[in-house]
């Protein structure tokens, strides 16, 4: 037997190698802004890194961080993806960010978590996990004992009064909303206002709604925190709605700062009489009748309502399965504000059985053009718009019955018993 020469032991030897190096792989990289001089309530940004030499078909998953002694958000990625050259070799992610407001001076530990990210040429999602770090709270300048939990740019604070009809009546309960929009802060880091002074009105309060506050962009710029109090006067007369305060650091100035809400006098009117609420026998039964009457018809009506959504919602997941419903998403996502390239990636994978385009059973023609219009959006100098006016006639085109251009196809086998017709 003829041993092979070492040209061909070497060209044996790479290409087992190559087919044992395609597995994705998947980066981690982390850091802090601003990563020094952070004082207790100050605004930092985790951002975390997700790189891989491939592309991303979906969005990583994020577990909740939870770190002793600060308030934590999710901020998402807000579309800002990367493409970075490390040791040589290229990578493309995404970069995902998480607001921390530190309140405890000393040192404060990020501690590491697993991030899943599904990757092209992966059937599965890659887990990877983040480093620990950790970095040094400054306390707040002149204050010692204060107990302070907002610390922000700025307050701002609002409030209304509701009632159940015109005016306010002996009997019936008036609500009174008050609204806290604190700029570069965490909705969470709102607390409760205080009275100021005693009022002879006591209210009930009932709970809060803690939001974000956004930008146009999407952005987190602060938090608003709504509070209801509840107030039920059962006389006539004038009350006097006590005024509220809010105590805050100012991370501008430097400073304590107190927002007010002046007091609200009100003025209950007399509620209904004994005699004019007495109601006749037979209008009682109107009444009862007609109650059970409007039971009845929202019950069906509900009934009506939920089988209406199922069938919406059975409709709207065909459509997105189906090819027009998938191209559909490709185009919009190309069209959109940041482009993504996830829909045209799970268009391929999931009419073609490919997890990459370059195994994509298409025409050569159609799939090295795809493959150049994607080529567009990471080459040195990106040219978003060139790209994507390349690859959306390029999806409409995408047909279910993809032929491959591996071949023709064998032809039928002859009857088994030729003889017998």
């Amino acid at each position: 037997m003829r041993v092979p020469g070492k040209p061909v032991l070497a060209a044996i030897l790479v290409s087992h190698l190559a087919d044992h190096t395609l597995a994705a792989e998947v980066r981690i990289e982390t850091r802090l802004v601003p990563d020094a001089d952070i004082r207790s309530g100050q605004s930092v940004s985790y951002e975390v890194d997700v790189l891989t030499d491939t592309w991303l078909t979906g969005t990583p998953e994020f577990r909740p961080l939870e770190v002793a002694g600060a308030l934590v958000s999710f901020q998402g990625s807000q579309g800002r993806s990367i493409q970075r050259t490390i040791e040589g070799k290229r990578y493309f992610g995404v970069t995902y960010s998480y607001r921390l407001i530190p309140l405890d001076p000393g040192v404060t530990t990020l501690p590491s978590f697993r991030i899943k990210a599904p990757v092209g040429q992966e059937d599965a999602p890659v887990a990877v996990t983040t480093p620990e770090r950790s970095f040094a709270v400054q306390p707040l300048p002149a204050v010692e004992s204060a107990d302070i939990s907002l610390l922000a740019a700025d307050v701002q604070l609002s409030q209304s009064l509701s009632t159940t009809g015109g005016g306010i009546a002996a009997g019936h309960p008036v609500v009174r909303e008050i609204r806290v929009r604190a700029h570069q802060a965490l909705a969470l880091s709102i607390p409760p206002l205080t009275a100021s002074s005693p009022g002879e009105a006591v209210g009930t309060r009932l709970p809060a709604d803690i939001r974000p506050i956004t930008d146009e962009g999407g952005s987190i710029t602060g938090g608003e925190r709504i509070e209801r109090i509840r107030y039920s006067p059962d006389q006539a007369g004038t009350y006097r709605l006590p005024a509220l305060s809010l105590t805050w650091w100012d991370i501008d100035d430097d400073r304590i700062r107190q927002s007010t809400l002046p007091a609200l006098p009100i003025e209950v009117l007399p509620g209904a009489g004994p005699s004019e609420t007495r109601v006749p026998t037979s209008w009682l039964l109107v009444i009862l009748a007609a109650g059970a009457s409007m039971a009845i018809l929202t019950g069906c009506r509900r009934t009506i309502r939920s089988r209406t959504r199922h069938v919406i919602r059975r409709v709207r997941r065909r459509w997105q399965n189906s090819l027009p419903g998938q191209k559909q998403a490709a185009v919009r996502q190309l069209r959109g504000t940041p482009r993504e390239l996830t829909g045209l990636y799970r268009l391929a994978d999931k009419r073609t059985g490919a997890h990459s385009l370059r195994d994509c059973p298409l025409e050569c023609r159609q799939r090295e053009a795809l493959m150049a219009g994607i080529a567009g959006y990471y080459a040195p100098r990106p040219e978003p718009e060139t790209s994507t006016r390349r690859l959306i006639p390029l999806i409409r085109k995408i047909k279910s019955d993809l032929r491959t251009d591996r071949g023709p196809r064998s032809a039928q086998l002859p009857p088994l018993n030729p003889r017998q017709r």
